[in-house]
């Protein structure tokens, strides 16, 4: 009996999608890397590190995935049979069979995935970090002084090199608090 070397994980658009053996490898090797600088960067417990590490590495083959996608897609729009996606290692393959039409219908199904890539990067940088008014809050401390939480703030003026929005927003910083029953106060330093 032969040993498998790809494992099918969705079929996406009725298009197989499979990943190598070798894709597994690198998946939990990534997790492993990236756990620990998201550990230091955002404090906190090593779990939530952790689940932070699987979905960016998650995202990222997400990513690979819509690449391949655009791929596929456009060479099932111009006749091409599209057998399926195989992720490994480091990147995929969109597989197809039957012929192509001409050079530019080998450029169009080549030049989707990394369309599909370039859309990815526009969208995340839109849903990044955007300019606000200047005001930066910051918190300094949350303590346990005279029977209440006490969230120390700063909301940090804009400095002449920042870039400001002409209109309102609304910056905002998280923080968490252990469970209590104590009061939360917010005092402004």
């Amino acid at each position: 009996m032969a040993v498998r070397t790809n494992f099918q994980i969705a079929r996406l658009f009725g298009i197989r999608v499979g990943v190598g053996v070798s894709w597994f490898f690198v998946l939990f090797f990534f997790i492993y890397v990236v756990t620990k600088p998201f550990h230091e960067m955002l404090g906190g417990s090593i779990t939530t590190a952790y689940l932070v590490a699987v979905a960016s590495v998650l995202g990222f083959f997400a990513s690979l995935i819509l690449h391949e996608l655009g791929h596929a897609l456009v060479a099932r729009r111009h006749g091409l049979t599209v057998v399926g996606i195989d992720l490994w290692a480091f990147g995929g393959i969109t597989r197809t069979s039957g012929p192509v039409e001409g050079p530019g219908t080998e450029f169009r199904v080549a030049a989707a995935g990394p369309l599909v890539t370039f859309a990815i990067i526009v969208v995340c940088i839109f849903l990044g970090a955007r300019p606000n008014t200047g005001f930066k809050p910051y918190i300094i401390s949350a303590i346990e002084k005279d029977g209440k939480i006490v969230v120390s703030y700063s909301s940090g003026q804009p400095m002449a090199t920042d870039y400001v929005a002409q209109e309102v927003t609304h910056p905002w910083v998280a923080a968490v608090i252990p469970k209590t029953s104590l009061p939360v106060v917010f005092k402004e330093i």
